[in-house]
């Protein structure tokens, strides 16, 4: 039952990432990202001058543009991308490939393959790893699809940005990390791998990663068992080779190993203050990430407020308790580094992008949070269902609200659900995911 549920969330998420993928061609960030990437597909260099004009996210080397993001997420998205090259030429296409129409063919692909099937084997794996928690079936539902089609981790899966793919990267290293009694070289290696690579592709996700992994370590790891020591070998080793595609890229685009783009960056005065812009989180700014209208989490996800109540019944298992910390530990960095942020609203986004990295580890405890009596129970389905109907409503319209607009939610996506059209296009498309849902609920109920 385990394996056809999990199955069976892979696909829901899958099928309904692809229904709702956003058109990304008025997006900065994206332009740059899937830029560099047919730079290297189309033209084997890493040089972003033909997309110069239509961005703002660019660093200025030598009279050369490049990508200022880190690249880890367009390095992966080469092999997708070229794949469909190598398809168009089979079948003759002769349309020039800088163009817009298969620039967004390419940014398609680059999305489903790289965020999009990562995110939906991440809400896989919270299902399975609740389950091994000791979570209930319903629970173990609740969580991992509350987060995958019921908050910003959803549409955020359907953009070529690296918050999504980084949780997904958390989860895979948590799950690989979670059952101790297999520590051994070649695991610790694989998470090792995995957290140097996810530095790779965001740098501020590497450092949730550090916390995380110091935080398990600490708690759990016995330097006089040769298999432990072994384990901190791999994941040492690993993390230096995860993280090699970075050093390899800066040498290559600006002439030394530890350059970043971030230090050549056009425009983004705040980007010089602080550390990269980072400075002393700001209190006004936690609260507007938690309850604000403008980049509110709670707002958009409001089951979200059942997280503490689930991390309480994860800390009732002794064994879960090392989890709960690192839930705990990632969640509070991502917080405080998003509050002191300069530029912690994200630019043009609809909620605080920057934590959705920290939902997939959120969907455990929720796992664990949902109520056991009928009336409280129906309570938390009534907050998942305004999650649900919300993010459907988002990933179908338009991820990135303006930023200059004050309440998004008020301003943009309520107004577009009056739409009688609108509304009938969002339901008919999010109908198979919501079914499919309810079905997989049910059958965890049976089943229990």
């Amino acid at each position: 039952m385990s394996n056809g549920l999990t199955a069976t969330v892979i696909a829901v998420v899958t099928f309904v990432c692809l229904l709702f993928y956003t058109p990304q061609t008025e997006s900065s960030q994206v332009i740059t990202r899937v830029g560099l990437t047919v730079a290297i597909v189309e033209d084997g260099s890493l040089t972003i001058d033909r997309w110069a004009p239509d961005t703002v996210d660019k660093a200025l080397v030598d009279g050369h543009y490049y990508a200022d993001k880190a690249p880890g997420l367009s390095l992966l998205a080469v092999p997708p991308v070229w794949i469909t090259k190598v398809l168009r030429n089979a079948f003759g296409a002769t349309e020039d490939a800088h163009t817009v129409r298969i620039f967004m063919i390419y940014a398609q692909v680059a999305t489903m393959a790289v965020v999009g099937l990562p995110a939906a084997i991440a809400a896989a794996l919270v299902y399975l790893m609740a389950l091994r928690m000791g979570a209930s079936r319903q629970g173990a539902v609740f969580g991992s699809l509350a987060i995958a089609i019921g908050s910003p981790f959803f549409y955020w899966s359907t953009t070529f940005f690296a918050h999504s793919l980084v949780g997904s990267l958390l989860i895979f290293m948590m799950a690989l990390a979670h059952d101790r009694e297999k520590w051994d070289f070649w695991r610790g290696l694989a998470i090792g791998l995995l957290a140097g690579y996810t530095v790779v592709v965001d740098f501020v996700g590497g450092f949730a990663i550090t916390v995380a992994g110091v935080v398990l370590l600490v708690m759990v790891w016995r330097p006089s068992l040769p298999a432990h020591l072994r384990f901190a070998l791999g994941v040492v080793l690993g993390a230096a080779a995860g993280a090699v595609p970075l050093l390899v890229y800066n040498y290559l685009a600006f002439g030394s190993p530890f350059q970043l783009g971030y230090m050549s960056v056009v425009g983004f005065e705040g980007m010089k203050t602080g550390f990269f812009g980072i400075g002393l989180p700001d209190p006004v700014v936690v609260l507007e990430l938690l309850f604000g209208g403008y980049r509110g989490l709670l707002p958009l996800a409001p089951v979200l407020v059942l997280v503490p109540f689930g991390l309480v019944l994860m800390y009732r298992r002794p064994d879960n308790r090392p989890l709960a910390n690192v839930i705990i530990a990632v969640t509070l960095t991502l917080f405080l580094i998003n509050a002191g942020y300069y530029y912690w609203h994200g630019g043009w986004s609809t909620g605080p992008r920057h934590l959705v990295p920290t939902l997939p580890l959120l969907g455990l405890a929720l796992a664990f949070a949902l109520p056991a009596g009928r009336w409280t129970r129906w309570a938390a389905l009534v907050l998942l269902a305004w999650g649900l109907v919300l993010s459907a409503l988002i990933a179908s319209t338009w991820v990135f609200a303006d930023e200059f607009v004050s309440w998004p939610l008020l301003d943009v996506y309520l107004p577009s659900a009056l739409n009688p059209m609108t509304w009938i296009r969002n339901v008919s498309l999010m109908l198979p995911g919501w079914a499919a849902f309810a079905l997989l609920y049910r059958m965890a109920g049976r089943t229990a």
